[in-house]
């Protein structure tokens, strides 16, 4: 695995755009199952950022190259997403080891549903410290694995582009 990502902006967007697709029915799946009933005036992205970048962190490396972790942040620590209408919310997303951010579950707060930038973008705060990721990744990391190996299982399998 390569730490520069090997795909251009427009590439990204297009693996992004597919890990979506396929996160869409993870996330369908998953509230059917679950025992939280799901808003439903909120899209089906709601509550799955972190299952979500984790998801995305694993699969990137395959499809565009580079190294990809997750992110994100509590605004009771100056981090977090910042919303449209100005409010900051906790969040997940991922980031490569390059500065790119990538964020398929940012429609829940009205932002579009694939978002590639980079970390200079403001609206995205990296504010959880390396332990609370170490606590908090083994509990969504099964479930991201579960999910790639869906994918993978498909027979609609984007091939890389490195």
């Amino acid at each position: 695995m390569h730490e520069a990502v090997a795909a251009t902006p427009s590439e990204i967007g297009d693996a992004v755009a597919y890990l979506r697709q396929s996160a869409e029915r993870s996330w369908a799946n998953w509230h059917a199952s679950s025992s939280k009933p799901k808003d439903p005036f909120r899209p089906d992205s709601q509550n799955m950022c972190g299952f979500t970048a984790s998801f995305v962190s694993l699969a990137l490396p395959d499809i565009v190259g580079g190294k990809w972790q997750v992110a994100g942040g509590w605004p009771q620590n100056g981090g977090g997403v910042i919303s449209p209408s100005g409010e900051t919310r906790a969040h997940f997303w991922s980031v490569s080891k390059c500065g790119l951010v990538v964020d398929i579950t940012g429609d829940q707060f009205g932002l579009p549903s694939v978002i590639v930038t980079t970390r200079a973008d403001n609206r995205y705060r990296a504010s959880f410290c390396s332990e609370f990721l170490k606590m908090h990744l083994p509990k969504v990391i099964p479930v991201a694995v579960k999910w790639l190996e869906e994918l993978s299982l498909t027979t609609d399998r984007k091939p890389t582009v490195h």
